[in-house]
Parts: C-alpha cells; structure tokens; sequence
C-alpha cells in the first residue's frame, strides 16, 4: 500500500517541493513573516535542485535537509497554535493547528519519500 503512494511520489518529488514552497509563500504573505520565507526558498531550491542534478549527493542532502527544516518550523507552528486555542486567537488557532498538522505531516512524506528512493537506489547498485 504505502509503495503505491511513494512511487509516483518520488518520481514527482521536485514538484511536490515546488507545491510546499508555493504553500509556504502563502503562508509568508498571510502572516507578513520573514521566518518562514526560509522554507519557501529551500524548498524552491530543492525542486531546481531535484530537476537539474536529480543523482548528485549534494541534491540529496539538501532535499533531506530542506524537508526537515519544512517539517520543524511547521511541528513548531502547530506547537504554537495548541497553546492558543483557549486565548485571545481562539478563532484562528484551530485553523492553524490543523494546516500546520497536516503541513508538517507533508514534509515528514517528502522526507520519507527521498530517503526511501535513496535506499532502494544503492541497494540496485550493489
């Protein structure tokens, strides 16, 4: 089951990154917030990276990095709206924990998703 899902993924897995750092520009403009223009651009870069060097190690290790730094900041975002459910954001925190759940859910994909063609990939070189 989960192969039938990681297959066309990883074969799409630059445009998967295209569409996060798509998502996360949304979000910068939502919130007018510098710090999360930084998964917006590696995320960008991990797709150019994944179309124009797809074998290089270096592209490996920035796609695995850049999904991490994706799945971090969005685990702390979701970590910051649990705290605002019961204040003054009570309207908008619900909202924000969800998207930012299943954004980070997101990233751990795509960083499943790298490292398993990666594994599968030397296990056919051997």
């Amino acid at each position: 089951m989960a192969l039938r899902l990681i297959e066309p993924a990883r074969h799409n897995l630059a445009y998967l990154f295209a569409g996060a750092g798509v998502l996360w520009l949304g979000v910068v403009f939502v919130t007018l917030s510098p710090l999360v223009l930084w998964p917006a651009v590696v995320c960008i870069v991990s797709c150019v990276l994944l179309k124009l060097w797809p074998e290089e190690k270096f592209s490996g290790a920035w796609v695995t990095s850049s999904a991490l730094l994706g799945f971090v900041l969005s685990a702390y975002q979701t970590y910051q709206a649990a705290n605002h459910i019961t204040g003054a954001f009570a309207f908008v925190a619900p909202f924000s924990l969800v998207l930012f759940l299943l954004f980070a859910l997101f990233h751990l994909f795509l960083i499943y998703a790298e490292n398993t063609g990666a594994a599968e990939e030397a296990e056919e070189k051997k």
